[in-house]
C-alpha cells in the first residue's frame, strides 16, 4: 500500500507526499521495534523475576537443612565430649542419658546440594538474567563452596564411619525404628548402652577422639556455608523488590 503511494507521489513529483510516505514508514519501524524491544524485555523480566523467586525459595530451604545440621553436628560434638569425659571416669552414668548420647554422637548429615535453578542457569547460560553483578558472583560462589563441603563430606566420612563398628558390641539396637533417609547409615534407635565395656576398650576413645574432630570440623564448615546462604537469600529477597 505504502509502495503504491510512494510510486505514484513519484510519477506526479509530489516531494511533500513523499517525504511524509518516507516519515511513516521510518515512524512505523521505530514504533514496532520498540514495541519489539519493550516485549523482548517484558519477557526478560519475567524470566528473571520467577528465576529469582525460585532461587530465593531453593536458598531458603538450603539455609533451613544447613540450621538444623549445625544444630546436630553441635549435638554430636557435645555428645561426643560429654561420653569422653565419662569414659575417663568410673562413676555410674544413667542409662538413659547414655542412650541419648550414643543417638547424638553418631549423626552425620549429608550436606544439601546447590538449588536447582541455579544449575539450569549455568547450565543453559542464562546466568545474564541475574542482572545484579554481585549477586551473580555471590550465587557462583555459594555454588563453589557446596561442591567443596560435598567433597570434604566424603573425604570425612571414612573416618567417621570408624566409630561405628567400634561401638557397636557396646550397643544395643531398637532394629525397629525406620531409617532416616538424611543420613548416610541407617538411623535405627539405641536400647542400651554398655559403658563399663566401652572404659575397658582402648579403641572406643580413639575412634571417639578421631568422630570429634571430624564432627568438630563439618561443624564449622556448614556454619560458615549457614551465614553464605543466609546472606545470598537476603541479596534475592532484596532484588525481589526492586
Amino acid at each position: 500500500m505504502i509502495l503504491r503511494r510512494v510510486i505514484k507521489h513519484v510519477k506526479h513529483q509530489e516531494w511533500t507526499a513523499i517525504v511524509i510516505d518516507f516519515l511513516i514508514v521510518v515512524v512505523g519501524v521505530f514504533v514496532g521495534l520498540q514495541v519489539s524491544n519493550w516485549n523482548d524485555e517484558r519477557s526478560l523480566r519475567r524470566e528473571q523475576a520467577q528465576y529469582l523467586q525460585q532461587l530465593a525459595a531453593e536458598h531458603g530451604v538450603i539455609e533451613a537443612t544447613f540450621a538444623k545440621h549445625v544444630e546436630r553436628y553441635s549435638g554430636s560434638v557435645d555428645a561426643t565430649r560429654t561420653m569422653l569425659r565419662h569414659l575417663g571416669r568410673n562413676d555410674a552414668v544413667d542409662q538413659g542419658l547414655l542412650v541419648q548420647l550414643a543417638e547424638d554422637i553418631e549423626s552425620y548429615p549429608i550436606p544439601p546440594g546447590s538449588s536447582a535453578a541455579l544449575r539450569e542457569l549455568i547450565s543453559s547460560g542464562k546466568m545474564g538474567l541475574i542482572r545484579n553483578r554481585d549477586l551473580r558472583t555471590a550465587l557462583m560462589q555459594l555454588n563453589d563452596h557446596l561442591e567443596l563441603l560435598a567433597r570434604a563430606y566424603d573425604g570425612n566420612s571414612t573416618d567417621s564411619s570408624m566409630l561405628l563398628p567400634v561401638l557397636q558390641p557396646y550397643l544395643e539396637f531398637d532394629l525397629a525404628e525406620v531409617p532416616d533417609a538424611s543420613t548416610r547409615r541407617p538411623n535405627v534407635a539405641v536400647a542400651r548402652v554398655d559403658l563399663d565395656g566401652m572404659r575397658a576398650d582402648e579403641d572406643v576413645a580413639s575412634a571417639m577422639k578421631i568422630a570429634l574432630k571430624v564432627h568438630t570440623n563439618m561443624l564449622y564448615l556448614d556454619a560458615l556455608l549457614l551465614d553464605e546462604v543466609r546472606k545470598v537469600r537476603s541479596t534475592l529477597e532484596a532484588e525481589m523488590e526492586r
